[in-house]
């Protein structure tokens, strides 16, 4: 019969710091515990650069070399540019932030996430200039273009509505604004509130979404968050409707 192997306990080896330091009492192999040094990977370390003919020969072989290049976080005193757009980055990394999106997929959770976070941000006047001048010089192409053109309910023609006429000048917005008594017409937001809160006067809104037609019926003032949302395709003939009776209800009670 054979006997059964009694199962014993594992026995930990724990490293025999000289100092008996108590924060390092890490484990170690058999082996270094009893024909090594007996001492873990940082105490060893530590006590060989104490040693002052170990620590000449690595600064002899570290010279010249460009250690920065595969471990980034030890050189202080090198810059480093991405590798697309040559942007100052982090001396760990290859690439910059902008540049590691480029290419990726967004799930609809992640996008969801996105949307909730930028709901109702307020950009500052400093933000805005510094995207300025980061487009600055950007060129889109023309399929990009068109796809925008697209997205609005255009054509397909680049900047077709773009152009505002003669007539939508300051003194007629001016004129708008005080029919609607200076109040964005949806959320009520007074005029002195908008300019504390985007730096600048409220907006005025093409109903039909003309931008040529500038008569005083198609046009009503709203606050920026909500002249944006109401520019969306799929809810134009809804807001359309709903300004032309506020107008209606303004004529009647001004007749």
């Amino acid at each position: 019969m054979k006997l059964e192997k009694e199962i014993m306990p594992k026995r930990k080896y724990l490293c025999k710091n000289p100092n008996n330091n108590p924060k390092c009492r890490g484990e170690i192999s058999f082996n270094s515990w009893k024909y090594g040094s007996g001492l873990c990977r940082s105490c060893s370390l530590k006590k060989m650069w104490k040693n002052p003919e170990v620590r000449n020969k690595i600064t002899k072989t570290m010279k010249g070399n460009n250690r920065a290049l595969k471990h980034g976080k030890y050189c202080k005193n090198i810059e480093y540019h991405c590798i697309d757009c040559g942007k100052l980055i982090w001396n760990g990394s290859i690439k910059c932030n902008k540049c590691k999106r480029i290419g990726t997929k967004w799930s609809k959770e992640i996008r969801d996430k996105i949307g909730k976070g930028n709901k109702n941000k307020i950009v500052t006047k400093k933000s805005r200039e510094k995207i300025s001048e980061a487009n600055k010089g950007k060129i889109i192409s023309e399929e990009h273009r068109k796809n925008l053109s697209l997205a609005l309910g255009g054509t397909g023609i680049s900047g077709e509505n773009a152009i505002y006429s003669e007539a939508f000048s300051r003194e007629l917005k001016l004129k708008i604004r005080k029919r609607d008594n200076f109040k964005c017409q949806i959320s009520g937001m007074t005029e002195e509130e908008h300019i504390k809160k985007f730096e600048k006067a409220l907006t005025v809104h093409h109903i039909d979404y003309d931008k040529k037609n500038c008569k005083e019926d198609n046009l009503i003032t709203l606050s920026n968050i909500w002249n944006s949302k109401v520019n969306k395709l799929s809810e134009r003939e809804y807001w359309t409707k709903y300004f032309k009776d506020i107008i209606k209800e303004k004529s009647c009670f001004v007749s």
